[in-house]
């Protein structure tokens, strides 16, 4: 979102445009590397009253991106539909009214573009729908947690531990299958936490270490 440069912070792309369509000036921007970036006094269409927007950074400035989906997922409109409504009355104030209080990202997806890259959900992504999905997230507040070294080590000694209790209190079936069991069960605790707490948990690791310890 930012980057630091000669002793001053420099926002992205999609970041300057949230700071703008939410009126909220540097002055009130607070940057805490590997922490958060503070929002104070966001003022969102429509609202009532200002809020802080908190949003959860790494040590160099990077937001993990909550993707909404693929490309179709957001409302798309050909450069040609927007020339032609500037000859078009009727079509200019379709366009005027679908638009209104939007934030509108303008992108090249034509045949041989090189701006498409991967993301999480597509092999193939036109790089444009990144700030369109950095900003989906801000506004939406639906940010995503990423556990942090310390937290993992302690989920992986708890693991560890636990898998230690059924070495030396059950046979090597039982073992077996109270191992898979402490694997199932750690995967679905990561999956339910990213899907309802928002959480990332790294996954590879503490099976590699159950298996190996296995």
């Amino acid at each position: 979102l930012v980057v630091r440069y000669n002793g001053a912070f420099y926002p992205s792309l999609g970041f300057r445009v949230i700071c703008d369509y939410l009126h909220v000036p540097a002055t009130h921007i607070l940057v805490t590397p590997g922490r958060h970036i503070i929002l104070r006094g966001a003022q969102r269409p429509g609202a009532d009253s200002p809020r802080d927007i908190v949003i959860p950074i790494d040590r160099q400035g990077n937001m993990i991106i909550n993707y909404i989906g693929a490309w179709e997922r957001f409302k798309h409109y050909p450069l040609e539909r927007i020339l032609a409504a500037s000859n078009k009355r009727i079509e200019r104030e379709i366009l005027q009214e679908e638009l209104a209080g939007k934030i509108v990202v303008i992108g090249d997806v034509s045949t041989g573009t090189s701006d498409v890259g991967a993301v999480p959900l597509d092999a193939s992504f036109p790089l444009s729908g990144l700030h369109r999905n950095v900003i989906h997230t801000i506004l939406t507040e639906n940010f995503l947690g990423e556990l942090f070294v310390p937290e993992m080590l302690l989920i992986e000694a708890v693991l560890l531990g636990l898998l230690l209790v059924l070495a030396l209190r059950f046979g090597s079936r039982a073992f077996a299958i109270g191992a898979l069991g402490l694997a199932v069960g750690y995967v679905s605790l990561g999956i339910l936490g990213f899907l309802y707490g928002h959480v990332i948990a790294n996954l590879v690791r503490p099976l590699l270490m159950l298996i190996f310890a296995t």
